[in-house]
């Protein structure tokens, strides 16, 4: 179901022109959540506007986050999160998470579990700073979080 989140979280996701967001492919990173892997699997025969999905699963912040369009953080990898989001903090990549508090810490889109249903945070003040756009009806369905 996560996987389903994320993948329809970029349809109501405008990247600026400037950025990577306009690259030949729409790179989808993972950081941590090795429990994952083989459901994000599917994604690489989907399209985000008209460009494939590539999955990048990354290891370490050495690893090129500037080139990922979509950085997934898992909660496995908590204890680190805030220094890659400090990392993405200006770059147009859209960052999601499911660490209880992630958007309250900075990043744009928590998702959220409430017995079987899922929900998301949206961190708004992250997301325009970064120039991306987020459609009126992904804000309509989620908790707006006001944090730095």
């Amino acid at each position: 179901m996560k996987t389903a989140l994320i993948y329809k979280l970029t349809k109501f996701v405008t990247w600026p022109e400037r950025s990577a967001g306009m690259a030949p492919m729409f790179v989808l990173c993972v950081m941590g959540g090795e429990e994952m892997h083989d459901a994000l699997q599917v994604l690489e025969n989907r399209q985000v506007n008209n460009r494939s999905i590539r999955l990048l699963f990354l290891d370490s912040a050495e690893q090129e986050m500037e080139q990922c369009q979509l950085v997934y953080f898992s909660r496995n990898g908590r204890a680190r999160i805030a220094t890659y989001l400090g990392r993405l903090r200006d770059s147009a990549t859209l960052t999601v998470g499911d660490a209880e508090g992630f958007a309250g810490d900075g990043g744009m889109v928590e998702i959220t579990q409430h017995g079987r249903r899922l929900g998301f945070d949206i961190n708004l003040s992250s997301a325009k700073r970064s120039g991306l756009s987020l459609a009126a009806p992904l804000l309509d369905l989620a908790n707006i979080v006001e944090a730095p």
